[in-house]
């Protein structure tokens, strides 16, 4: 079991504590850990001391001590008591092996102070195999895949430091609103560098940063590509105490224990820690990142492909916070055979590769003397040899660096037909890729072509069709008290909604039209038999209950009715009613 000592104490005030519950789904094993937590005021208490959750045997086991700035891991590490430090290592691994050796459970207490990349597990190469606690004694260890300390040069428009290997960079002077580094972004090369302040860039194994003033020794943090705190091996417990740990390719603290998965899943897990995405780089140069679309990065170098790409991110407005690696090579291939271990296509990567070296990736030449064999070299219509024994000469191999499309064959007493047969399958095999490849283009066009056409004249169609008449869209019909009686179309392979008709047809009449009182009334279909109407009512007193407007679909022949308001038909009535009293009054006057 990992514990973590991250504060959680008691907390003694005056107020009266009140005793929580856990809410439901809360997966903590009440059985074995049994725990308590009341809230006294805005404090929250435990009564579980976090020591108790790892192995008792860790706090009466052997403990080993660990100072970075007075320690030689030629010392023991042991001390008379916990915080003796006068025999002390100098490394955490150190402390591992140590305790290890002792076969049982074990502490390792860390003097306070700042511990540097590999100080911790060697990128996993050194770990606890034991029950073990860790401490930070006297304070926090500070654990940093980078250095605390850089001396910056002026290098004109930026300062520069020598760091290789640098992933990210954070400025410790200024802090986030919640308290935390704030990060810079990497420039695109060295040129934006210097003229974008607040920005950094790796030039090779030299880091340049752009802060508009000389940084101090302590104001900038680089994380290198280096592994956390990483625990790959260790499955019995784990306990951390003022342990603070910055920077890993896998995360800051990573604990994988053993419990008989593969390697591939293994391998599986860190790739999902490393957050690594691939691409394909498509026949066309392209590689298709997603809410980026297509790029196109063939024929560019890293540093070039990383400008397109970082322009590409920021004009989709997703922060362009990346790095751009190969990871493998399918494209550029060269084919071994003949009197080889294993013939096999040996992949051209950015690393130049050479005669010799192809040859002992296929496992050396086998079955014949130096002086039997020859090697022959197939490149672009053009037929070369050299004889084994001058390629391996005792003063040293001729180094023939090979490219992209070379067959190489190695063949035992002049076997000239071997060597024929070997290319020609080579350049058979070679020409059925291109041609498939070709095809497969050749038939997309075509399809695409085809459904561009038949959309252009479904299109074409429609529109003739609809000028003439013969394309009459569906209605609906709008009544009673809306800013226009009138009919709304309903548009084409499109759904409208209540709220559509309404507002299009320009509301409800303000004045007169009753909120509460809106309809839609419903016909059978075509299909059916009359069955009376169908009417659904919306009380839009309560705004609320727009939102069902904006919902409600509408269908061919729907009336929409707004009712009027009481007053409004006492109004109305009134008005017609006057007139004829006046009336009859003046035809008994005369």
């Amino acid at each position: 079991m990992l514990g973590a000592g991250v504060g959680i104490q008691h907390q003694y005030r005056a107020a009266v504590a009140e005793r929580l519950r856990f809410p439901i789904g809360f997966g903590w094993d009440q059985i074995r850990f049994p725990i308590g937590v009341e809230r006294t005021g805005s404090a929250f208490t435990t009564d579980l001391n976090p020591r108790d959750l790892v192995d008792p045997n860790i706090w009466t086991g052997t403990a080993v001590h660990v100072d970075s700035a007075t320690g030689d891991d030629s010392n023991s590490g042991l001390g008379t008591y916990d915080g003796d430090f006068t025999a002390a290592k100098r490394t955490i691994y150190s402390a591992f092996a140590t305790g290890n050796a002792t076969g049982g459970a074990y502490r390792v207490i860390v003097k306070a102070g700042q511990y540097e990349e590999s100080a911790f597990t060697r990128n996993g190469k050194n770990e606890p195999n034991q029950p073990v606690a860790i401490i930070g004694w006297g304070g926090a260890v500070h654990y940093r895949t980078g250095p605390f300390s850089v001396n910056w040069s002026n290098a004109g428009a930026t300062y520069s430091a020598p760091v290789s290997s640098v992933k990210r960079l954070f400025r410790t002077d200024v802090l986030t609103a919640e308290g935390c580094y704030s990060e810079l972004p990497k420039a695109t090369d060295l040129a934006v560098c210097q003229a974008t302040v607040g920005s950094w860039f790796l030039d090779g194994g030299t880091v340049h940063v752009n802060i508009g003033h000389a940084p101090s020794s302590d104001g900038i943090a680089l994380i290198r590509s280096f592994h956390g705190a990483r625990f790959m091996s260790h499955s019995a417990d784990l306990y951390l105490e003022n342990i603070d740990c910055e920077g890993g390719i896998t995360g800051a603290l990573l604990s994988t224990p053993w419990n008989g998965s593969t390697l591939q899943e293994i391998s599986g897990l860190l790739a999902a820690q490393s957050a690594r995405q691939g691409y394909t780089v498509q026949d066309d140069g392209s590689i298709n990142v997603p809410n980026a679309g297509r790029v196109i990065i063939a024929g560019k170098t890293i540093k070039e492909a990383e400008a397109i790409l970082f322009r590409k991110l920021v004009e989709s407005q997703i922060e362009p916070t990346f790095s751009l690696e190969i990871a493998e090579f399918n494209s550029q291939k060269i084919s071994v055979g003949g009197a080889v271990e294993k013939p096999n296509i040996v992949p051209v990567t950015l690393a130049p590769i050479y005669l010799d070296e192809a040859l002992a990736a296929a496992g050396g030449v086998v079955g014949a003397k130096q002086d039997d064999a020859s090697v022959r070299l197939y490149r672009d219509g053009q037929l070369y040899q050299i004889p084994l024994s001058r390629l391996y000469s005792k003063s040293g191999p001729v180094k023939v660096r090979l490219i992209n499309g070379d067959a190489v064959f190695v063949d035992i007493g002049a076997d000239i037909e071997g060597a024929q047969k070997y290319f020609e399958q080579q350049l058979l095999l070679l020409e059925t890729r291109q041609r498939s490849r070709q095809a497969a283009l050749e038939a997309l066009q075509v399809e695409v072509s085809l459904l561009r056409d038949r959309q252009n004249g479904q299109r074409e169609n429609f529109l003739k069709a609809q000028a003439l008449g013969a394309n009459r869209p569906d209605y609906v019909h709008l009544s009673g008290e809306v800013g226009v009686q009138s009919r709304f179309a309903l548009p084409f392979a499109e759904q409208a909604v209540l709220a559509d008709a309404l507002f299009e047809g320009g509301g409800i009449a303000p004045g007169t039209g009753d909120v509460s009182q809106i309809y839609v009334l419903r016909g059978p279909t075509k299909t059916q038999e009359f069955r009376g109407v169908t009417a659904w009512h919306l009380n839009a007193l309560n705004a609320v209950n727009f939102v069902v407007a904006a919902e409600f679909q509408l269908r061919p022949k729907d009336i929409i009715f707004v009712a009027e308001q009481p007053i409004t038909r006492w109004d109305r009535a009134v008005s017609q009613a006057i007139p004829n009293f006046y009336g009859a009054t003046s035809t008994v006057g005369n």
